[in-house]
């Protein structure tokens, strides 16, 4: 970028060692408006030609003739959000001039009244010192809180709030990080700003011992069966009678449960503390060990092995649990925010386990204890996998009815994850995805048996299934096949099938990080930097401000592009063999345009963060907040966007490293490209458009979307989507400056097919 851009007066993201915002100065103001009445400031229309291609603000990178129309007469607009007008408002405003200037009270009721903004927070751990924390992102619309996810009644497990119940408020509230109640994007395939944000947290993943003065007293399996039944029934038979003296009745006598007590209640507190953080216990704040079931689920238990620690560890959480209930809500969230993070974890699974089961009974059979379970919402869990199964359209759903129905008596005991699952002792996290889609596997007698288990820990995982693949939500290729299917559950499907694959496979993706993440300082500026006014003033000139064209010419829609095959390669050929570990393979994706098959490589593994909605819009935007305009069928001439330097035009693809594919795509890409001299001058410049967003028009069908996922993809980078039936383009480019990400992808979900609408 030039260096006469403003750059938001130096609120905009730099490459300088100094990158972190700055409020301007009043002189700052003042030079900046010296500097405009020298230059030759191009009048109003001329500079925001709203009927141009292309609306910039600064001078335009890629001069292409204008693009062919194709006709999309089997398109139709549905009604839009309430919060979008159909009529374009007028700029500059009714009774005001473009040389006059508003004050910043009218400046806020004309320009950012119902304009998101975006605040980044930076909070620490714990308190042992500042260099551990949590990054998070909240947005408010008016004053109040807004939403840019969509809810997910499968997903409900997935989060847990320490304290308080119902859905979370702030993201900051859930025990699990980053917050999964924040997780999920409006759109599929899509992730929250909040998420985003949560991606550069440095957590707390130290040890620390602790001295002591309290440890568990060692008991028998029967003596902890038999405990925990009775702390069952005198929990159900007091619920609602916690105060006072009546608690006294619930809580066991503390000298029976741990060794080195205090009499008082607030040491019985702080030895059970100490008791649970020996690191003797499961650690059920780590992955591996968040499939409970895998503890517990046995037909007969003894005093040996991981089975005892399970119930003994779950007894001291369950009565530690019940003695923090009597405190007041302050008393008790302040203890909860200093208690350390595995016994953070061991309340929540004494809390989940309280809600979802209990011992209903045990004997002895020799040496062993025979435990039978009591489940309260198998039947739920049943109606949200039959919900799970039913979006995803799984080809032997009719076949599974009998088991949704309920008739078929004690399914959950097939495997850990079935059990872990009909229980409902499901530990928030990423874990529950994974209990779903293992779960419905696992009752489906014609796919159980041809496949290996999905882990949690390997994210980057789909299969195919009877001429369909499902995809997590964290598996690129997941993420850029996503508009043309449905996301429920964490999973994403039923997508196209996969040549490479078998009829029925597990796959693993290999996908590299993303060339940028943004950055703890750029959290902290978030709001700074992407303020609707721009930097704070006394005064803001109305000729500083565009409003931007919102509506769409239905036979302007870019149509002839289609999604044409999915080729998963195996990076292996040897591991082919193996059918017990899955395959790791790289992908490419092949569109059809102009009569040309055009592959890119799925290959980085890029985030797709929705953006918010507004009110009220469309609204006016800020000069200095830079962007490209292009359509959906042009990205595939440009292959250097926000990058430090530019690759050569003539640039030799065997001579960069990598896999075999990757050579075999760049060879292909850089045979078809027609490279225009406009082009070879971008590659002249300095390339560093890091502070410019490539605004992508992807209107029509979902193929258009895809494509524009996957050219990101191919190059690595992150995109916001929008739908400008919810948001205006200004606040849609807003966001991506918060956010510090370089492409934008607008999409209108208002447009349908009148096929789908019949």
């Amino acid at each position: 970028m030039s260096s006469g851009s403003c750059k938001l007066c130096g609120l905009i993201r730099s490459k300088k060692s100094d990158r972190k915002g700055r409020v301007p100065s009043k002189d700052d103001r003042s030079k900046r408006y010296e500097y405009e009445k020298i230059s030759a400031r191009q009048p109003y229309l001329k500079k925001y030609d709203i009927q141009s291609s292309s609306l910039s603000s600064c001078e335009s990178l890629l001069d292409h003739s204008p693009s062919q129309d194709y006709p999309t007469h089997a398109l139709q607009r549905r009604p839009k959000s309430s919060s979008i007008s159909e009529l374009l408002k007028p700029w500059p405003p009714i009774g005001y001039y473009e040389s006059q200037s508003l004050s910043p009270p009218k400046a806020k009721k004309l320009i950012s009244n119902g304009a998101p903004l975006f605040y980044g927070h930076k909070l620490p751990t714990s308190l042992f010192g500042k260099e551990n924390y949590h990054l998070f992102a909240t947005i408010l619309v008016n004053g109040i809180q807004n939403s840019d996810g969509r809810e997910d009644k499968t997903l409900e497990a997935a989060s847990f709030r320490l304290h308080g119940s119902g859905v979370p408020k702030y993201p900051w509230e859930t025990l699990e990080q980053p917050s999964m109640a924040f997780c999920y994007g409006s759109k599929p395939g899509t992730i929250r700003l909040n998420h985003w944000a949560n991606m550069k947290s440095r957590p707390d993943r130290s040890t620390r011992d602790f001295n002591m003065d309290a440890r568990p007293r060692d008991m028998a399996i029967s003596v902890i069966i038999e405990r925990l039944v009775d702390f069952d029934y005198r929990n159900t038979m007091n619920t609602n009678n916690l105060s006072g003296k009546d608690i006294q009745k619930d809580i066991s006598i503390i000298s029976e449960l741990i060794i080195g007590p205090q009499n008082t209640f607030d040491f019985q507190i702080h030895g059970l503390v100490k008791a649970l953080s020996q690191q003797s216990w499961i650690d059920f704040s780590k992955k591996k060990n968040q499939i409970v079931a895998n503890f517990f689920m046995n037909a007969t238990f003894s005093d040996e092995g991981r089975h005892k620690t399970f119930f003994h560890q779950l007894l001291l959480g369950l009565e530690l649990e019940l003695r923090i209930r009597r405190y007041s809500e302050e008393a008790k969230i302040e203890l909860l925010r200093h208690l350390p993070e595995k016994v953070k974890w061991d309340i929540a699974l004494s809390r989940i386990w309280r809600q979802n089961m209990r011992i209903k009974g045990a004997r002895a059979i020799g040496p062993y204890e025979r435990i039978n379970f009591q489940l309260f919402k198998k039947k739920e869990q049943l109606d949200k996998l039959h919900d799970f199964a039913k979006t995803l359209k799984w080809p032997t759903l009719s076949s599974l009815q009998p088991i949704f129905s309920g008739s078929s008596e004690e399914v959950e005991n097939y495997s850990p994850d079935m059990m872990s699952y009909f229980t409902g002792v499901i530990l928030p996290g990423t874990t529950l995805p994974y209990l779903l889609m293992n779960t419905l596997i696992d009752i489906d007698p014609s796919s159980s048996s041809n496949f290996g288990k999905l882990q949690h820990q390997f994210p980057n995982t789909g299969f195919q299934y009877r001429g369909s693949t499902y995809w997590t939500s964290n598996c690129i290729v997941g993420k850029v096949l996503a508009p043309t299917c449905k996301e429920v559950g964490g999973w994403i499907g039923p997508a196209r099938s996969a040549i490479g694959l078998d009829r029925t496979e597990v796959a693993r993706i290999r996908q590299r990080k993303p060339k940028k993440r943004i950055e703890e300082e750029d959290v902290e500026s978030m709001n700074e930097r992407s303020l609707p006014l721009g930097p704070i003033a006394e005064k803001y000139p109305i000729k500083d401000y565009v409003l931007l064209k919102s509506d769409i010419n239905l036979d302007s829609i870019i149509d002839d592009i289609r999604i044409e095959k999915l080729i998963l390669w195996p990076v292996s050929t040897s591991t082919k063999i193996n059918k017990i570990k899955p395959t790791t393979f790289d992908v490419t994706l092949h569109f059809a345009l102009n009569g040309t098959s055009w592959p890119l490589m799925i290959k980085y593994d890029v985030m797709f963060i929705s953006a918010c909605s507004c009110k009220d819009g469309p609204h006016p935007l800020f000069y200095d907040y830079d962007y490209k305009v292009v359509q959906v069928n042009d990205i595939l001439q440009i292959n250097d966007w926000a990058e430090e330097g530019t690759i050569p035009v003539n640039f030799n693809p065997k001579s960069l490293t990598g896999s075999a594919i990757e050579r075999i795509i760049l060879e292909t890409v850089g045979s078809q490209m027609t490279v225009s001299q406009t082009f070879s001058r971008i590659s002249t410049t300095s390339g560093k458009y890091d502070e410019k967003v490539l605004v992508i028009e992807a209107y029509g069908v979902t193929d258009n979307e895809v494509l524009a996922r996957a050219w990101c993809s191919h190059w690595g980078l992150n995109a916001l989507i929008a739908d400008i039936s919810l948001t205006c383009k200004a606040c849609a480019i807003r966001e991506c400056f918060a956010a510090c990400i370089n492409v934008l992808i607008l999409i209108d979900s208002s447009l349908i097919r009148i096929d789908d609408n019949a």
